[in-house]
């Protein structure tokens, strides 16, 4: 298997029988080993978030006009000798920033848990059958079939059938043919 990675706008070029032929792949779709091979070339059809340092988040929370006008707040209280105020100003600019702490980590949890349960299943031939798959198994060289309503779980070169999409999110227009 000599696959290389294309850009997705250069298979638009290319005939189906080219597209096949570089991929290496048939319309009787791939096998489980094939498939199994590819993912290991790949990698999964996701995009990979980066996680974050949650201790780099936090002091980013000092960062910003507001808290830079209550730091400059609390810095004339010291320098005036007014040290309770600028204590107190502390606090609070402290207090704020693990409140917004605590509110994205209990907002990234729930979006974590919503994108586990709405992970988007497609169905794939392989090994001559129509199996349903997470969409992330899909790899370069896959027979995809999209029914009607269903969302496209990867870039795909259609190879029979029409179109009809609603793009009315993007444009304000409700359907393109």
């Amino acid at each position: 298997m000599n696959l290389k990675v294309k850009s997705t706008s250069e298979y638009k070029k290319i005939s189906l029988e080219e597209t096949q032929a570089f991929l290496e792949a048939s319309i009787d779709g791939l096998s489980e080993a094939d498939a199994g091979k590819r993912l290991e070339i790949f990698g999964y059809n996701e995009i990979v978030e980066e996680k974050k340092n949650p201790f780099l988040e936090f002091l980013l929370r000092y960062w910003g006009p507001m808290p830079w006008l209550l730091e400059l707040a609390m810095g004339l209280s010291f320098i005036l000798s007014h040290y309770l105020e600028g204590i107190i100003i502390f606090v609070l600019l402290t207090v704020n920033a693990v409140i917004g702490q605590v509110h994205s980590r209990g907002s990234q949890k729930a979006v974590e848990l919503l994108k586990k349960k709405l992970a988007i299943k497609a169905k794939v031939l392989r090994d001559g059958k129509w199996v349903m798959k997470e969409a992330k198994e899909i790899v370069p060289g896959d027979i995809i079939a999209v029914g009607l309503g269903d969302i496209v779980p990867a870039d795909a070169k259609i190879i029979s059938g029409g179109l009809s999409i609603d793009q009315s999110a993007l444009t304000g227009e409700s359907l393109c043919l």
